[in-house]
């Protein structure tokens, strides 16, 4: 299982991580990312169901503003 780790300061609301990991990220109400089961937190352990799409959302978002951890 995967660590994720979120970096709301660097998050310019592209949307790329949502559209294509619905089911991990979601934007507060200014657009910037967190996750969906825990709003707060800046790292979550991903399920391996769905770290082919949160892999792709790292490796599209144009500010790193999601890193991945082995």
């Amino acid at each position: 299982m995967k660590n994720c780790q979120i970096i709301p300061e660097r998050c310019i609301a592209c949307g790329i991580c949502e559209l294509l990991a619905p089911a991990v990220f979601d934007y507060d109400d200014e657009g910037i990312v967190r996750f969906v089961e825990e709003p707060n937190a800046t790292h979550q352990f991903i399920p391996e169901a769905e770290e082919s799409a949160v892999l792709e959302a790292y490796r599209k978002c144009p500010v790193r503003a999601i890193l991945i951890e082995k």
